[in-house]
C-alpha cells in the first residue's frame, strides 16, 4: 500500500516550461489585444472632446461673425477717384463708371470699414492689433481691450510692467498667436454674463509656447489655432485627391459671394464665401494648414484684403493649389487628420 501511494504521488508533476511559455504567450496576446482596443477608444474620445471643444468655439464666434452684416461703421471720409483707385477689374484693369460692378465711395467705404472691424475685433495675429487702423477713425474698444489684457499677461510673465506697445511686440511670440488671439477673444466675450472662458477647464488652457500668452489646448496638448479669413478653404487644397471638405457640403462655396460684401463690390477678387477656420493639429500633432503668420492685411490693397497673400483672381478663377494645406514629398495632402469647424458646421 505504501509502495502504491508513493508511486502515485511520483507520477504528479508541474507545468513544464515549455507549457509556461504558450501560457505566457496567450496571455501577452490577448493583453495586447485589450491595449490596442484601449488605445484606440482613448484615441477616439480624444478626437469626440477636440471635436466638442472646436464647436463649442464656433458657437461662440458664430453670432458674433453674423453680426457684422448690421453693424454700424465710421470710416474716414476718403476721396474716390474711381478711375485712379477704384475697384480693379480682370488683368489690372479698372472698372468705369458705367461699368455694373461699379459702386459708389459709400459702399467701398463700408465694405472696408467691416473689414476693418472684423480684423481689429477678431484678431487672428498680433500684427492685427498692433498696426492702427487705416480705414476706420480709431481703434475699435474690443482692439484696445485686447491690447490692454495681452501687456497684463506679458507683465505677469516677465515680472515687469510693459509701457509701449512696442513690447508688447517684441515680448510676443509668433509661434501660436493666432491660437493666442483666439484666446484674447473669448476672453472678452460675454455669455450669459459671464466670460466665455469658463466653458474650458484649466487643463484646457495653456501656454504652450512660454511667452506669457495662454491659448486653449486641444485634447493632445496642442494649441487650437485659428484664421479669421480663409477663403476658398476646403475647394481645391485636398489635390490630388477629392476635395473632401467641398464634398462635405463645407460653405467655403466658390459660388457665393461675401456675405459682408452683397454689393460684390470686390466680387471679381474671388467669389468665395468667409468664415472663421478653428483647428486642431489632430493626432499627429502637425499644422498641416497654412496658418500664414506673416501676412499684412492692413497695409493691403484694398485695405484689410481677405485675399491678401494668395494673389488677385477673376471671377473664374479656382485659388491656387495648396492655398492653406501642406503637402508632403509625395504631394499628399497631409491635412486630412486636422479637425475643424468648417466640417462641424454642416453636421459631419
Amino acid at each position: 500500500m505504501t509502495h502504491r501511494l508513493n508511486r502515485s504521488r511520483a507520477c504528479k508533476h508541474g507545468f513544464t516550461l515549455v507549457e509556461l511559455l504558450v501560457t505566457i504567450s496567450i496571455i501577452g496576446l490577448l493583453a495586447s489585444f485589450v491595449l490596442f482596443a484601449m488605445a484606440g477608444a482613448q484615441e477616439s474620445a480624444k478626437r469626440d472632446r477636440t471635436r466638442a471643444q472646436i464647436a463649442r468655439i464656433d458657437a461662440l464666434l458664430a453670432e458674433k461673425w453674423e453680426s457684422y452684416a448690421t453693424r454700424r461703421v465710421s470710416p474716414f471720409v476718403r476721396r474716390y477717384q474711381p478711375h485712379t483707385d477704384g475697384p480693379m477689374g480682370n488683368n489690372g484693369r479698372e472698372i468705369q463708371r458705367g461699368d455694373p460692378r461699379f459702386r459708389t465711395a459709400s459702399t467701398v467705404a463700408r465694405v472696408d470699414g467691416i473689414r476693418e472691424l472684423m480684423r481689429m475685433e477678431l484678431p487672428a495675429r498680433k500684427s492685427d492689433l498692433l498696426l492702427p487702423p487705416v480705414v476706420l477713425r480709431e481703434s475699435p474698444f474690443l482692439a484696445r481691450a485686447y491690447l490692454s489684457k495681452a501687456a497684463k499677461m506679458l507683465a505677469k510673465r516677465k515680472g515687469t510692467p510693459l509701457s509701449s506697445e512696442s513690447e508688447i511686440n517684441s515680448r510676443w511670440s509668433t509661434t501660436h498667436q493666432g491660437a493666442e488671439c483666439l484666446y484674447l477673444i473669448l476672453s472678452q466675450m460675454i455669455d450669459e454674463e459671464s466670460s466665455a472662458l469658463r466653458y474650458f477647464s484649466d487643463t484646457e488652457i495653456g501656454d504652450v509656447d512660454a511667452d506669457g500668452m495662454p491659448e486653449i489646448l486641444d485634447a493632445w496638448g496642442n494649441p487650437i489655432a485659428f484664421l479669421r479669413w480663409a477663403p476658398g478653404f476646403g475647394w481645391n487644397d485636398m489635390s490630388p485627391q477629392q476635395p473632401i471638405a467641398y464634398l462635405a457640403g463645407t460653405i467655403q462655396d466658390r459660388e457665393s459671394n461675401d456675405a459682408f460684401d452683397p454689393a460684390g463690390v470686390y466680387a471679381i477678387q474671388g467669389t468665395f464665401a468667409m468664415y472663421p477656420l478653428v483647428f486642431s493639429a489632430g493626432p499627429d500633432k502637425l499644422y498641416e494648414i497654412n496658418i500664414s503668420p506673416n501676412r499684412n492685411f492692413s497695409s493691403s490693397i484694398p485695405p484689410n484684403n481677405p485675399y491678401v497673400g494668395l494673389g488677385n483672381y477673376a471671377v473664374s478663377d479656382d485659388l491656387p493649389a495648396g492655398a492653406w494645406v501642406d503637402t508632403n514629398s509625395n504631394g499628399q495632402n497631409d491635412s486630412i487628420d486636422n479637425l475643424h469647424n468648417h466640417l462641424l458646421i454642416t453636421g459631419n
